[in-house]
């Protein structure tokens, strides 16, 4: 009974994460295969993006009404990749890696909101 009791409670934490599918500018289908999952852990300040089936740990924040999560490096909190999802649903990917373009979004994609 007690260990039933734990696997509930623990369950409960990841089912209140918030989840996003998001398609690189295709028209979105619940059965299209998104190019990126990304999710807002319940303590509301890390995340995870997955991008091509590897799955990053983020920080995230909420700004204004764009969500944001930022990994990769984070030293003196400048990390190398940010995505953010916009209010109308558009999203942006910059990489500010060393060869990276910095002429704007790298990637643009549309978004939805399924947890």
């Amino acid at each position: 009974m007690r260990i039933s009791l734990i696997v509930l409670i623990l369950l409960s934490g990841t089912a209140n994460a918030e989840v996003f599918r998001c398609m690189s500018m295709t028209i979105y289908s619940q059965t299209t295969i998104p190019s990126v999952i990304a999710k807002i852990n319940e303590d509301r300040k890390t995340g995870e993006i997955e991008i091509a089936g590897t799955t990053h740990q983020t920080r995230y924040k909420l700004e204004g009404s764009h969500h944001r999560w930022d990994w990769g490096d984070g030293k003196n909190d400048n990390f190398r990749f940010m995505f953010a999802i916009m209010s109308d649903d558009s999203a942006v990917y910059m990489d500010y890696g060393p060869n990276a373009e910095h002429n704007g979004p790298g990637q643009n994609f549309d978004c939805k909101q399924v947890s």
